[in-house]
């Protein structure tokens, strides 16, 4: 592209921290991404769409939803282009679930262009910033029907199969059970079980996993029974490793994770601290001066005091 040149518009992607890697929706704007954004929140309120929907549930934590910069273009027609091969690139992972058309006008049917056809390609091996949307880039459609094909031949962790192609645990999970890279004709109940043979021990659990599942309760909550079947543990290895009960270290603290009924990035609090908030709170006390004396953000406080957050504690409700 000539450096003389000025960019008209942009291309957006919108993530929720939770799920960092996951494109929920693709757009463009000529305004700039911060004021299209604030537009989105806008209308959340009012519109029945279900990126509206998405962003409705999360007014209470606009923090946690990402606006970002994914391309740019030149004129109209490069843009409009440039969100329709976005659109379809990230559904053929699975994702842009909340884009209910093909975008560039909302066209439907519309045969891709050669420079559509070219920015697709790029991004689907990384080159156009495609490698800034986490291990989604590293696969493709080959690699994933392979990883099936092992799956319904013979049971593997999944955190080993992660590590030969270079992605998360969940991602290889999700294309297991077909949430991601999403295939009508690939039936997910042919993936062979874990044999009972196979239960980990103590010994059997690399650290490296450990690490993973401590860090995935401290980004957001997961019932433990969930994250058993994403790295092939029983309930109780799960358990033993968030309580710090085996696998000791001394670095760790449990109560770092996000408790039941928690959307945050974890959290020391006690119920007994929830309850005295909820109870400050309803006699009248600012948020403010509450966050102030328990050193946390006011959202925080907001989030205790509606339930949205240690919602498992009743008391004060």
């Amino acid at each position: 592209m000539s450096e003389n040149k000025i960019a008209i518009g942009q291309i957006y992607a919108v993530t929720d921290v939770s799920e960092p890697d996951r494109i929920r929706y693709v757009g463009l704007t000529t305004r700039g991404v911060k004021t299209r954004a604030s537009g989105h929140w806008t209308d959340s309120r009012t519109s029945t769409y279900p990126f509206s929907h998405f962003l409705r549930k999360r007014l209470d934590r606009r923090e946690d939803v990402r606006f970002e910069v994914i391309d740019e273009a030149y004129d109209m027609d490069e843009l409009n282009e440039k969100e329709m091969a976005w659109i379809a690139h990230f559904r053929e992972l699975g994702q842009a679930d909340l884009n209910l058309t093909d975008g560039g006008g909302g066209v439907k049917g519309r045969k891709m262009s050669d420079a559509e056809k070219e920015i697709r390609s790029q991004a689907m091996i990384g080159v156009f910033r495609g490698d800034k949307h986490g291990g989604e880039v590293k696969l493709s459609w080959e690699k994933v029907r392979a990883i099936r094909s092992q799956a319904a031949e013979q049971w593997r962790p999944h955190y080993e199969i992660a590590k030969d192609y270079g992605v998360s645990t969940d991602l290889i999970s999700g294309v297991i059970r077909n949430s991601r890279w999403r295939d009508e004709d690939y039936d997910a109940s042919l993936a062979m079980k874990r044999p009972p043979e196979t239960r980990a021990n103590n010994r059997q659990i690399p650290y490296s996993v450990v690490v993973e599942i401590r860090e995935l309760r401290q980004r957001e909550w997961i019932p433990e029974t969930e994250i058993a079947k994403m790295f092939n543990l029983t309930r109780s290895n799960v358990h033993n490793i968030l309580s710090n009960a085996r696998w000791v270290d001394p670095e760790y603290d449990p109560a770092s994770v996000v408790p039941a009924g928690g959307n945050g990035r974890g959290s020391k609090m006690t119920e007994a601290d929830v309850i005295q908030i909820r109870k400050r709170a309803a006699s009248g006390e600012t948020q403010a001066s509450i966050a102030r004396d328990f050193g946390i953000k006011q959202t925080q406080v907001s989030r205790i005091v509606r339930g949205t957050r240690w919602g498992h504690v009743k008391e004060g409700l």
